[in-house]
This record gives structure tokens, sequence and C-alpha cells, in this order.
């Protein structure tokens, strides 16, 4: 525990539970994605579970820090049929992959569609949810803790970083939900994320080395773009004239697509 009050142990713990942050938020929006199907009386509660879930799971993957190590070992069979190294790692980053875009392809398709459900079916999709969401938790879990050895090697700092990076996911998914859920355009850019996480996972798993770096400039990149273009749609918004000739033009392209 003293390791935590070390300057070395501080500076780590500050990197790394930055680190974590930015993985739990990617996880975080997958969550919230599908949490949607999920009734509203049980929507925030079912979020902050599936957090929750997550951050057990890292925990208990922290405790098997050598069977982690072990992941990355060949399998013999699959590394000779396929002619590369094939390992327990590798077939998780392609299933998680194939998973990630799967989810962001299915929640892009459904925009703009309303799903209807009985009272029934209401009651049981919580616990549906959860159970979808644990294969993700898992993929997310060992990313975020396979990233954790590669940046600190001292196991109480790697608990500590990822006990503070959820809380902090906890206490504000709901905020994000929400303001998700009342921007489509930011929709569709979390969509985006998650396709973009998933083709990264699984180009990882087919050998290919994209350093993270770039992956999260081009996520920095994309949301400051997304929220330069929001910021000019309120302010045309804000103007009576602006709105007045927004709205002659939409009504125009109405007009012509039923020509």
């Amino acid at each position: 525990m003293e390791e935590l009050f070390t300057a070395k142990g501080i500076i780590g713990l500050l990197l790394l539970t930055l680190v974590e942050l930015v993985l739990v938020v990617d996880n975080a929006l997958v969550i919230i994605l599908q949490c949607k199907a999920v009734p509203p009386s049980h929507r925030a509660w079912t979020e902050r579970v599936a957090l929750l879930q997550g951050a057990l799971i890292r925990i208990a993957l922290l405790t098997m820090l050598s069977w982690l190590s072990a992941l990355a070992e060949p399998i013999p069979f699959f590394s000779h049929a396929f002619e590369m190294d094939v390992s327990i790692r590798t077939l998780i980053e392609l299933a998680g992959g194939a998973v990630l875009m799967w989810i962001a392809i299915q929640h892009y398709n459904e925009i703009g569609h309303h799903h209807h459900h009985t009272r029934t079916k209401e009651h049981a999709v919580w616990w549906k949810v959860l159970l979808q969401l644990l294969g993700v938790n898992v993929i997310f879990s060992l990313d975020s803790v396979l990233s954790a050895m590669g940046t600190v090697d001292s196991y109480t700092v790697m608990v500590t970083a990822v006990l503070i990076s959820v809380v902090v996911l906890i206490s504000a998914v709901g905020a994000v939900s929400r303001i998700i859920e009342g921007n489509p355009n930011l929709k569709v850019f979390a969509l985006s994320l998650v396709f973009l996480i998933g083709g990264f996972l699984f180009a990882e798993g087919l050998g290919a080395h994209i350093e993270k770096s770039q992956l999260y400039a081009a996520m920095g990149f994309g949301l400051f773009v997304q929220l330069a273009y929001m910021n000019k749609r309120n302010k045309l918004y804000s103007n009576p004239v602006e709105t007045a000739k927004i709205e002659s033009l939409s009504d125009a392209l109405s007009e012509a697509e039923k020509l």
C-alpha cells in the first residue's frame, strides 16, 4: 500500500487512471447503446450494474496476471494451420472486434425506428441486456487489464486506477446517456467510435499492430469536429432569420421528394 504514496506510485496512478478512463469510456458507450432496449424505469440502474459488472471482471482478472500472460502463447494447431501466431488472445480480439462492429451496425440500422415492447417483455429485457453485456465487458476488461500490465508493475496501483475510473463513469453515465439520446448526431458519432474500436481489435487479431495513440487521436479529432458542428448548428437555430431559411429549405426538399 505504501507504493501509492511514493512519487513513482502517484505518477503511475495518474497515468494509468487516465488510460483506464479512456478504455472505460469505450466500454460505457457500448453499455449505453445496448441499454436503450431497457425500459426507462430500469435503464439507469442497468447501466450502473453493467459498469459495476465490468469493474468486478477487471478486478478478478487482475488477480490472475500470470494466467493472462499465458493468453499470448501461440496455440500450435491454429498457428500451423494459419501460418501465423494464433493465441487465445488473438481469438478473443477477432471475436470481440466482430461483435463490436456488429453491435454498431445493428444500432445504426435501428436509428429512426421505434420498437414498442409489451409490459411482459419490458420486465425481461434488463437481465437479457446484462447477459449480452457480460461478453462485451470481458473483452473490454481484458484490454483494460493488459494495458494496465504494460503501464505499471504495482498491483495496488492497478486496482486503484481501475476503481477510480469506474466510479467516475458510474457517476457520469446517466448524464452521458441523456446527452447521446438527446443529440442524434452524437449517437451516430458514438456508433462510429464503437465500430472503429471493433475494427481496431479485429485488425489486432489479424496481426496488424496499430498504435492506440493513433486510435485515440482519430476519436479526439472526430469529437472535436462533431462538437464544432453542434455549436454552429445551435447558433444558426438561435437566429430566427436563419431558422426560417432552414425550415423553408427543408420544406422544399420534402416537396421535391414527393415528386
